[in-house]
């Protein structure tokens, strides 16, 4: 099937945590910027928000960052980051958008494979009266499980080249995500599903796109611990507060002791 859909109706909607204390990965903002332009997006049509607990060079350094690609920054959210947070600025930058746009909404951590470029992609996806595309987590890994720093130079997927199920098959977590679905549908946060319509029920595509995971690198450790503190000061907020534990368990010498 041949044809595409204009690329003005397509948007990428991400929220990044820009804050060193948020143990923010810059080097990792090339190959995050540089995938999605690769599959047709267009710079105008990234709606990115920046978080930060104050303005400042961090803030400073993500635009410029951004600019050298013609992105700019949708929003600013200045205060210590929270998940919540994060997906209520998605979901106000997304409201913005006409309702027969066609939504990438995503993780920084999260590089989605579709099967052509995108434009096609969506194209295929409305000629058989689909709305959604969903996927699952593949988890990436360097050599040996080592949770080496990224680095701007080689391609990502060579600095990690092992592909697995963690999330879903160690650390028991719901590895499902929506790729790609029309504005009018509404996801839930962390876009593992959807919860509504404001049109059409959701009809998804046949194809099941992997979603490659990039969280396992350098800064999960501090990361894990800082969310750990922090989700086990509320647990009915943060319901997959155990999850950090988890994985802490498996980390041995600045690697993943990884078993199934």
């Amino acid at each position: 099937m041949t044809g595409h859909i204009s690329r003005e109706r397509i948007k990428l909607v991400s929220c990044l945590g820009v804050s060193r204390k948020e143990h923010f990965s810059r080097a990792f903002l090339p190959h995050f910027v540089g995938h999605y332009l690769g599959l047709g997006i267009k710079p105008e049509n990234f709606l990115i928000t920046l978080c930060a607990p104050r303005r400042g060079e961090e803030i400073e350094w993500a635009e410029n960052a951004l600019a050298q690609y013609g992105i700019g920054v949708s929003h600013h959210l200045i205060k210590e980051y929270d998940c919540y947070d994060f997906y209520r600025s998605d979901f106000e930058l997304m409201s913005r958008c006409p309702d027969d746009d066609w939504i990438v909404l995503v993780d920084y951590d999260e590089l989605v494979e579709f099967p052509a470029s995108l434009p096609a992609f969506a194209h295929q996806l409305e000629q058989r009266e689909c709305n959604a595309a969903g996927g699952v987590l593949v988890d990436r890994f360097a050599e040996h499980y080592h949770l080496a720093e990224i680095k701007e130079g080689p391609p990502i997927w060579d600095q990690f080249p092992i592909q697995a199920r963690f999330t879903k098959d160690v650390v028991r977590g719901f590895d499902g995500k929506i790729c790609l679905f029309r504005n009018y549908i509404e996801v839930n946060l962390g876009h593992h599903a959807v919860v509504g319509t404001r049109r059409e029920p959701t009809k998804f595509s046949h194809h099941r796109l992997r979603v490659h995971h990039f969280k396992w690198d350098s800064t999960l450790e501090p990361k894990l611990r800082m969310r750990r503190e922090q989700f086990k000061a509320d647990i009915e907020r943060y319901h997959w507060h155990e999850e950090p534990d988890r994985i802490l368990e498996l980390l041995n010498d600045g690697r993943i002791e990884f078993r199934k």
